[in-house]
């Protein structure tokens, strides 16, 4: 009935059912993803060309180390093609968390002011994130198509992997930003999270050179499940594995919604912290 209604408010957001938060959260994502999108680029000489600026360089360094000094050369792939299937992944988590975790805490003038749905911020930064993921997926491809030879029908398994990376970008991000507005330790934590995970996460090397012992660590990771499907995908000629992305499917479906339900209760003392 039309007194049902919800009004939303800061502190009656809560109170909206499941399809009301998305009705009003799904424009404001579109709106503030492309807000982001211009105000990044702005003033900016190579725009767009800055997404795939940081993630040449890491492959330039590391790959020199590991293959110039250290010898590290699978035989599966030319590494160019290798590495790059690592990193185009590795590249849209690190910088969707690391530009996310601060993201509400960030707009206090903004929120503080008027109300919106405090998971806008976050999740449009992952958003913006994902339009980078799509611009190196498509210089993935082509390298790979040169380097190892054109796509096949295993190129549609990159579809299962990257809902997988979206999910668990958006569950971590989210989580994240919303800690962050009650305690301000993840701005420093995140970063060092992040280097962790790239030495631990088989985005520069082959998953075959961890111990026999410790291959359970790379199924529980899911960065390195996402990293050894798109390489499946990609041009090892098969399917990624299905197990494993079923089971880090339906742990980061559930995650989500725990966290998005944790967020709605958190969001009217939200205001008073950033």
């Amino acid at each position: 009935m039309a007194d049902d209604k919800v009004v939303i408010s800061p502190a009656r957001g809560v109170e909206q059912t499941f399809v009301e938060r998305v009705r009003t959260t799904v424009p404001l994502v579109r709106v503030w993803t492309v807000r982001d999108l211009r105000v990044r680029y702005r003033q900016s000489v190579l725009r767009s060309g800055w997404s795939l600026l940081q993630p040449l360089a890491i492959l330039f360094t590391y790959g020199w180390v590991l293959t110039a000094v250290l010898d590290v050369r699978p035989e599966e792939a030319p590494y160019l093609t290798f590495a790059w299937a690592g990193i185009v992944p590795f590249t849209f988590f690190a910088q969707s968390l690391g530009l996310g975790v601060g993201s509400i805490q960030q707009a206090g003038p903004v929120i503080s002011r008027v109300y919106l749905p405090r998971e806008v911020l976050p999740l449009s930064v992952v958003a913006g994130t994902f339009v980078d993921l799509a611009i190196m997926t498509g210089t993935l491809v082509v390298v790979s198509w040169v380097q190892v030879g054109p796509p096949t029908v295993y190129l549609l398994g990159l579809v299962p992997v990257f809902v997988v990376l979206l999910l668990w970008t958006t569950v971590l991000t989210v989580a994240a930003a919303g800690i962050t507005v009650f305690r301000r330790d993840l701005n420093f934590a995140v970063p060092l999270f992040l280097r962790v995970l790239f030495i631990v996460t088989p985005v520069m090397y082959s998953a075959e050179l961890i111990a026999q012992q410790s291959k359970w660590l790379v199924d529980l990771n899911p960065l390195a499940v996402v990293v050894e499907g798109t390489r499946d995908a990609l041009y090892r000629q098969q399917w990624p594995d299905p197990a494993l992305l079923g089971a880090h499917f339906a742990v980061a479906a559930v995650l989500l919604v725990v966290v998005f339900a944790v967020f709605r209760r958190l969001e009217p003392r939200m205001s008073d912290f950033v």
